[in-house]
């Protein structure tokens, strides 16, 4: 696992580039990552470039043995192009358009902001796709991070075209969605509402179907962004520079489908801040899982009193070839400033550099790998139809991501286990246990490899609410196979059924395998009697 860095020529005197770099180079790091929150001093009038401090930085890089990486700076639109579309600015679901003095304050469907995000990014990949110090490009910065969704006018718009590319015509969603209820009946697709805050005394929420529909319209919204400058980008760079972006850790939400968000780029990228053991070794498994292949870290903490044995069990995993810390040294100002860095406040090192430092060090003898044999199936769709059951917001209502990672991961995590996180149907084979919690959402091609991987000598750990809504978030009023052929139940999906000891419902052999099905809200305790008993048996 290779290291590297956040650290900004922009924000710091080109005099004391020299001093930084070297003191990167001291610390075993051999690539920084920059520029994406840069926009003002790429573009600082429209249409009129400055990047020639950029090329004065990569040369400095050069002189050091070290790499970069480039941030497309879109995540933090100027001024002077809010001022000229001020369109381009988000609007809440309270109807409130954000002002500017922030970052993430844009629309992904206004047209304005997508050409002057196109026209920096293009300028960007031209001028240093071919560089030999740019080993690769990150697109934007968290993308969905603090503007989870956006419900001005022109994604209203959007999202009535979207709707209408997905349905066979309004009778079909009135049909699919129920909307006879409550006298929700559309006639056209342009009627139908972004969903916003209700006013009202008791917090309403509109209807779930089209709750689900808006959360995955957000996330294409978003994934479309990305694909977009994507391809911008393949078509400048240079052959072996890796294309990616970074995602930020669910707990602060959870509203990308990161199958999509990563599809065609070179490698996952994610940031981290944690010094939770089982944590880490989550994500770990999660990011590799999603492309089934070696991750980066895009930012890491630098402040753990732990952070060799983090490194240590990062690489030993085998699952991330890439970390960069952020940061390496502080800023005294603006909206991140602090001191969590390799570098104190004062451009000495910190006690971590010296950390860094020893661990970059050539002939480490790294922990074995754990073998995963433990498969979590984790539903972007079940995880949202969790969320829109809440009435508290974001982030109190991310009971599936949350639950996912503890108790269930970090049960896993105690008894020595990792996790292949299972995030396609394909994804189900040469496992000894799949977890599926809370898997509320039907897909037929999941359920038929659940079955599969049961009757041929697998185990199933799964709650009581599985499978028991269609993708329209709907519930469904004919069992499923695993109800019928496998539960053997005939005319409820026990859904009413008392739990017994340790949050069981039902204990059943199928084929060769074996089935629990727990509560839905089993406590930490019952997770670690079901995965200990389970576990040991395999």
């Amino acid at each position: 696992m290779r290291i590297g860095t956040a650290y900004y020529p922009e924000y710091h005197a080109e005099a004391e580039w020299d001093r930084d770099l070297a003191r990167v180079r001291e610390a075993g790091i051999d690539c920084i990552r920059f520029a994406e929150f840069a926009w003002s001093q790429i573009e600082p009038e429209p249409g009129r470039f400055d990047t020639a401090w950029m090329e004065r930085a990569l040369s400095a890089c050069q002189r050091h043995g070290i790499t970069a990486v480039i941030g497309t700076p879109t995540a933090t639109p100027p001024v002077w192009l809010v001022e000229a579309s001020p369109e381009i600015m988000p609007v809440d679901d309270s109807g409130r358009r954000t002002g500017f003095g922030f970052r993430q304050h844009r629309c992904y469907n206004a047209q304005a902001y997508r050409a002057a995000s196109r026209r920096v990014v293009e300028h960007l990949a031209i001028t240093f796709g071919k560089h030999p110090a740019v080993i690769g490009w990150q697109i934007d910065n968290e993308l969905g991070g603090e503007q989870k969704s956006c419900h001005c006018d022109l994604c209203r718009t959007a999202w009535h075209g979207w709707l209408a590319g997905r349905y066979a015509g309004i009778a079909d969603l009135n049909r699919r969605w129920g909307t006879a209820f409550w006298s929700h009946t559309y006639s056209a697709f342009s009627q139908i509402p972004v969903p916003v805050r209700s006013a009202m005394q008791l917090g309403l929420k509109h209807h779930p179907s089209l709750t689900l529909e808006w959360l995955r319209f957000s996330s294409d919204a978003i994934t479309d962004f990305c694909q977009e400058h994507a391809a911008l980008l393949r078509r400048h760079v240079r052959p072996g520079a890796v294309i990616t972006t970074n995602n930020d850790s669910f707990t602060w939400g959870e509203n990308v489908d990161l199958r999509k968000l990563f599809s065609g780029l070179d490698v996952v990228g994610f940031d981290l801040y944690t010094q939770h053991a089982y944590e880490i070794a989550f994500y770990c498994d999660f990011m590799h899982d999603v492309l089934g292949k070696p991750f980066w870290f895009m930012e890491y903490d630098t402040s753990s009193p732990k952070l060799t044995g983090e490194l240590d069990a990062i690489a030993a995993s085998g699952e991330c070839s890439r970390l960069f810390f952020f940061k390496f040294r502080p800023f005294p100002w603006g909206h991140e400033q602090g001191t969590r860095s390799l570098l104190n406040i004062t451009g000495t090192p910190a006690p971590n550099h010296a950390v860094v430092a020893a661990w970059t060090k050539p002939a480490r003898t790294l922990p074995t790998p754990i073998a995963r044999r433990v498969g979590l199936v984790y539903d972007f769709d079940s995880s949202w139809a969790t969320f829109l059951t809440g009435w508290s917001g974001i982030p109190n209502d991310l009971t599936y991501p949350r639950g996912m990672i503890d108790p269930v991961y970090r049960t896993l995590h105690g008894l020595g286990e990792r996790a292949r996180v299972v995030l396609r149907a394909a994804d189900l084979h040469d496992l000894a246990l799949v977890i599926a919690p809370w898997l509320v959402i039907h897909e037929q091609e999941l359920e038929d490899a659940l079955l599969r991987h049961v009757h041929a000598g697998g185990t199933a750990l799964l709650t009581q609410d599985c499978f028991i809504k269609n993708r329209d978030n709907v519930y469904r009023e004919q069992l499923s196979r695993l109800y019928t052929e496998a539960l053997g139940c005939r005319d409820c999906a026990l859904d009413h059924e008392p739990a017994g000891e340790h949050a069981l419902i039902r204990d059943v052999a199928y084929g060769a395998g074996r089935i629990v099905m727990l509560s839905v809200k089993p406590d930490a305790a019952a997770w670690s009697f079901w995965l200990g008993r389970l576990l040991a048996k395999n």
